[in-house]
């Protein structure tokens, strides 16, 4: 699967991330990385809807640090991010990102899910 790619959803368009099964941190550094690249070929008008699969993505303060910065130097292009494929811990800790944040950013157990949330902001 392509690590960015555009889909339609609902007549809204979603960038989809995909970091599912990135073990290592360099890796992980290297995809947000080009990630970014993707987001930043876009306007700075904070109308990107982002979707990112986080599926197998092992938990450390490394890895939430990275996405942290991702999510951080990416807020003037993006409206709204969710989340897919985190364990309970690291759904926490998004939701007081979010909270400490004001940004529109939830967590989610299934992509359509995250899908319907995302096409309302």
């Amino acid at each position: 699967m392509e690590l960015v790619r555009e889909v339609v959803y609902r007549g809204v368009t979603v960038l989809m991330v995909d970091y599912s099964g990135i073990v290592g941190v360099p890796e992980l550094r290297d995809a947000v990385r080009r990630a970014n690249d993707q987001v930043r070929g876009y306007p700075p008008t904070r109308s990107l809807r982002v979707l990112v699969d986080c599926t197998g993505l092992p938990y450390s303060l490394d890895r939430a640090e990275i996405l942290r910065k991702s999510a951080e130097e990416n807020a003037p292009y993006v409206r709204a991010r969710a989340l897919v494929g985190l364990n309970r811990l690291a759904q926490r800790l998004v939701e007081a990102f979010a909270g400490l944040t004001g940004r529109p950013l939830r967590s989610f157990e299934d992509a359509e899910s995250a899908l319907d949330w995302l096409a309302e902001q």
